[in-house]
């Protein structure tokens, strides 16, 4: 039946394609109508409640979507331990926590001020480590007052990676067709994690530039939950959600603005990693951090603890859905997330995620979200979050299912590939290891 289904999305694309041309066409309904009727099992029918949306993205939207009888009874799925909820009022007795070794702020753009990093820093008695995009991308970096009083203390370190460099350059999935080339984010975030196992450090706590600063209270719920407080079982990964999430992609916009409810997921803008377990790498393709804290979860054992919802992120975007494109950008990286979301904590059962059928059913169900939705949100007169939905559902190519089965496979390979250059972090920096190491050793020390 996959043949209905593929020309019931056709159909869809078509009017979604109508709509973001500002068009309400006969054509534009009976095609949406005809994908809708012709969607795998209906699972989203007119009238029905709509399904709860991750507050930081959409990929958690079809979280909630049956997928028929399992054959025994299933084991946690990935998503369970990515939900973050609000800290409790009483916690668990204290435990012996680790120490925060060092702050990594993978700084996406030079001209931001540190400040914020610099006093969770402070607060953690940790060193800063900031890591620049090469100086003339976008403007010269922002040394605050602040910031320079800390590279003169020598309590915090600046390191430029090189223009379009990239530690996981030779990994496939960085090849891959899909692959976001216009962040250099999981690059940075990579490199930290190589530098982090090179310089000896254990626990280090990436930050991004628009968190607000981590005080004490934050700090100690961060290292009580890798220590296992509540749980007994150490954890490898600490993450918090955010109480706004603006960084929420184009289509998680769009859900929420058509008054889908939401849930909480973790996020790397406030992460503690512990360097030295198998965990994965931060691939280049949006939702790098969910796909890091999945993979790591599945082929890495590692320990994943949603820490609270409490921290704040600034707002990067006055008008969300003024790039369509970006929405397009972000879907294929939303479908994997999406589908791995489904998997269950056992590597062995991963192989379920690497078939073609398996993906057919969540772009389907994708499609059918996109086509709800963009229906939803031209009858509310959101035009604008209309067309950016519908540019999402136009990269839905007959294509696709396949890509994403074959970017699975190359994601677990990859994984391995990754260990074997966290054994060799020296060697995986290559030229940069000398210079950058010499700078943290002389100038990130508290």
């Amino acid at each position: 039946m996959w043949w209905t289904n593929q020309l019931a999305a056709e159909a869809a694309v078509l009017g979604l394609l109508d709509i973001a041309h500002g068009g309400t066409t006969i054509a534009a309904s009976i095609g949406l109508l005809a994908a809708v009727a012709g969607m795998r099992g209906r699972r989203l029918q007119w009238g029905h409640p709509a399904p709860a949306v991750a507050a930081n993205n959409s990929a958690a939207s079809l979280h909630i979507m049956t997928r028929g009888p399992a054959p025994r009874a299933p084991r946690p799925a990935i998503r369970d331990v990515l939900v973050a909820s609000p800290a409790p009022a009483r916690r668990p007795p204290a435990v012996a926590a680790p120490k925060i070794d060092a702050v990594i702020v993978p700084r996406r753009d030079p001209a931001t001020p540190v400040d914020n990093a610099i006093r969770t820093a402070s607060a953690a008695g940790a060193p800063l480590v900031v890591l620049d995009s090469p100086d003339g991308v976008a403007a010269p970096p922002a040394d605050s007052v602040a910031f320079r009083a800390a590279l003169d203390s020598g309590s915090a370190a600046r390191l430029t990676l090189p223009e379009a460099w990239d530690p996981t350059a030779a990994l496939s999935t960085s090849n891959h067709e899909s692959a976001d080339r216009h962040r250099d984010t999981p690059a940075k975030r990579n490199a930290g994690m190589l530098l982090a196992r090179a310089a000896g450090w254990r626990h280090v706590l990436f930050m991004d530039d628009d968190i607000d600063p981590l005080g004490s209270d934050h700090l100690d719920a961060t290292r009580q939950a890798l220590a296992g407080r509540g749980s007994g079982t150490a954890s490898q990964i600490a993450a918090w959600a955010f109480v706004d999430a603006h960084d929420r992609s184009v289509v998680g916009h769009a859900c929420a603005t058509a008054g889908m409810p939401t849930i909480s997921l973790i996020g790397a803008g406030a992460m503690a990693i512990d360097c030295r377990s198998a965990v994965s790498f931060f691939p280049a393709l949006y939702n790098e951090d969910l796909l890091f804290a999945m993979t790591s979860a599945t082929l890495g054992g590692a320990g994943v603890t949603p820490v609270g919802t409490t921290l704040h992120q600034r707002a990067r975007r006055a008008d969300t859905f003024a790039s369509p494109s970006l929405a397009a950008r972000q879907e294929f990286g939303e479908l994997l997330a999406t589908g791995l979301m489904e998997a269950e904590l056992d590597s062995e059962r991963l192989h379920i995620q690497t078939q073609i059928d398996f993906w057919r059913h969540v772009v389907c169900d994708r499609m059918t979200l996109l086509v709800q939705l963009a229906v939803q949100l031209q009858a509310g007169r959101h035009a604008a979050a209309a067309r950016c939905v519908a540019e999402a559902a136009a990269c839905h190519a007959p294509e696709l299912p396949a890509q994403l089965a074959g970017y699975t496979t190359q994601l677990i390979r990859d994984h391995e590939t990754w260990q074997t250059m966290l054994e060799r972090p020296v060697q995986a920096l290559g030229k940069h290891a000398g210079p950058w190491l010499e700078t943290l050793e002389t100038r990130a020390r508290v």
